[in-house]
């Protein structure tokens, strides 16, 4: 028979957490745990200091991160006001330079206008053919050429064409020095003689408008030359003193006092 053994018991040890204040009338409130209890709460503890210290350091990383990012989008913010109000300066400096330019461009053009409205007034036969004063005779080619013949004491031959010799004509009698002129600027078309005058000039305005001068001097001009208004074509002298003058708009003849009229 085994002899009887007492088995002794551990004493059980239990840990008490206190709560107090420091105010007067306070109670002590108390909390008893046991073993377990206290190692799970140590535990949680721990968890928790852990997460806290592991926040906060990892936090203030990010945080520090978040202050360099905000940092450097204000200096990209900054960087980026001056390039707009460079920019903003560069553009009113072009906007300036572009309403000068187109200022600029608006009196070409409409210094230009001006130019061409002034060629093409100049290009009418609208002036005087003379420098000076004269007498003047509306008649026509047949009229003309009548008196010539009459002057001569020769019969006068009947105008084969009709229509030809009933072309308007103004005859010019001028003095001596006065000088015949184109009345507007254009082309000599042509410089060759005529039966009924001695001589013959063409002018082509470049507008459906022709100018005829007819007189007995030597022409100033060649076929070709460009001229303007006033380019002397003749000289009147004591052998030359009558000028005939006519006026062609697109092929017809027309009165020419009517066009010397438009210019007042």
């Amino acid at each position: 028979m085994k002899p009887f053994k007492s088995k002794k018991h551990k004493k059980k040890v239990n840990h008490l957490i206190l709560f107090t204040s420091d105010a007067v009338d306070s109670k002590v409130r108390q909390i008893r745990l046991s073993p377990g209890g206290f190692r799970f709460l140590m535990f949680v503890i721990c968890i928790i200091a852990g997460v806290l210290a592991g926040y906060f350091v990892y936090g203030g990383t990010i945080y520090q991160h978040f202050l360099e990012k905000a940092r450097e989008q204000e200096e990209i913010i900054a960087e980026l006001n001056k390039e707009k109000e460079l920019m903003t300066a560069q553009n009113a400096e072009l906007n300036e330079k572009v309403a000068v330019l187109s200022e600029t461009v608006n009196q070409k053009v409409q210094a230009e206008q001006e130019a061409e409205a002034l060629d093409v007034q100049m290009s009418l036969p609208t002036d005087f053919p003379l420098t000076g004063s004269a007498q003047v005779e509306e008649t026509t080619i047949a009229a003309v050429r009548a008196a010539n013949a009459q002057e001569d004491g020769e019969e006068q031959q009947q105008d084969e064409n009709t229509e030809d010799g009933e072309r308007p004509v103004c005859i010019f009698t001028a003095s001596e020095g006065t000088t015949v002129v184109s009345s507007g600027n254009g082309t000599v078309a042509s410089v060759g003689e005529d039966a009924d005058f001695g001589y013959r000039i063409v002018i082509d305005h470049g507008n459906g408008y022709q100018s005829v001068y007819l007189n007995r001097g030597e022409p100033m001009v060649k076929e070709g030359d460009s001229v303007n208004r006033g380019v002397t074509l003749y000289v009147i002298g004591g052998d030359n003193a009558t000028l005939g003058y006519q006026i062609t708009q697109e092929g017809v003849y027309v009165n020419p006092m009517e066009m010397i009229a438009i210019s007042g």
